[in-house]
């Protein structure tokens, strides 16, 4: 009996653990989305995608082939079927299921002219793109979970229009990042590699610096933002579908994977404990009073713009105004039609 009971007990602790550890699996893995639409007719200046999920999402994107990409237009949808425009096409469209991307291009080249640098960070030596000549002016892109640098290039025009030198980084554990590709810090532990950056802004001639964040590397600019030493220079922060507050993601997640709320109760526990956090997958623990700028009213220090849609199902439209209302006078609030989360650029 007593070994039924002790069995018992282990086999409910085991489930218990799996299923905080596919949250945080799913929440922090580096994992690229498996965004697909299915091909139905190609011609050489149209294609025709099946009805269903991201084929008529508005906007422009790529989409990788086998021997190429295709970068095609805004959709025009029927109850049949959805036909986009092909702006651009390198190789040949099959039919049938091919990936799309948000990213503005498959290269760095497709945010012009470019230098690869290095930046010294705390995880390591960091790759960057550096576009555009010397300037007083710098913006540095940092881009969010699940993607790559390449999707941070949509804010290379309107950073360059500005007149700033744009500086584009892969920070730790990202995929062409320094470090072991575990799951992500949340931007809690990014936010070092951030601060990097700024430092290798500062000496190389930046005197204003705006910083874009996408998603997640919305958290690491906003940390990075206070803890610089060069707080004076930071001139702004523009947010692309941000995450404010990873408690109140981690619940609007929850509650769309249908996962009770003890669940989300566990998962906050583990990540912040310094004994769980590595068992549950993330590569150290993280403070989720630090991630968190809805609750607190006025941290914010620096004028932001935010882009953000109501079609976000990762990140609650919710959070945006929320974040608004607790930093008055501090925050543009820009809405896009309804996107998929991290969309909203295209």
């Amino acid at each position: 009996m007593i070994l039924q009971i002790i069995t018992a007990i282990a086999v409910a602790l085991a489930a218990i653990w799996g299923l905080v550890w596919v949250f945080v699996r799913r929440m922090a893995t580096w994992k690229p989305r498996d965004r697909t639409v299915k091909v139905t007719h190609a011609d050489t200046h149209t294609i025709t995608l099946e009805p269903g999920k991201y084929a008529g999402d508005p906007g422009e994107y790529i989409l990788l082939l086998p021997d190429g990409s295709a970068r095609v237009g805004r959709p025009t949808v029927t109850g049949t079927s959805v036909t986009r425009d092909i702006l651009t096409l390198t190789g040949t469209i099959p039919l049938g299921v091919v990936r799309m991307s948000p990213d503005p291009g498959p290269t760095p080249d497709i945010g012009g002219e470019f230098t690869d640098v290095i930046i010294p960070s705390p995880a390591g030596e960091m790759p960057a793109w550096l576009y555009g000549s010397e300037s007083a002016s710098w913006a540095i892109h940092v881009h969010g979970v699940r993607s790559s640098r390449l999707n941070t290039l949509w804010s290379i025009p309107g950073a360059a229009s500005a007149e700033h030198r744009s500086l584009v980084i892969a920070y730790r554990g990202s995929p062409d990042g320094p470090g072991s590709h575990r799951n992500a810090g949340l931007g809690y532990l990014e936010a070092s590699d951030v601060a990097a950056a700024i430092d290798f802004a500062v000496r190389n001639g930046a005197e204003r610096i705006v910083l874009f964040g996408w998603s997640m590397g919305a958290s690491a600019a906003l940390l990075a933002a206070e803890a610089t030493l060069h707080r004076d220079r930071i001139a702004g922060i523009v947010m692309i579908a941000p995450t404010l507050s990873w408690r109140h993601v981690m619940q609007a997640g929850a509650a769309r994977m249908r996962m009770p709320k003890w669940v989300t109760a566990m998962v906050k526990y583990s990540i912040t404990s310094p004994a769980l956090a590595r068992l549950v997958g993330m590569p150290a623990p993280v403070d989720l009073d630090a991630l968190d700028w809805v609750s607190p009213r006025g941290r914010l220090k620096v004028p932001s713009l935010i882009f953000a849609s109501r079609g976000d199902t990762n990140v609650p439209f919710d959070l945006t105004a929320r974040f608004a209302e607790a930093n008055p006078g501090m925050v543009q609030v820009h809405e896009v039609v309804e996107c998929t989360h991290g969309w909203e650029p295209n």
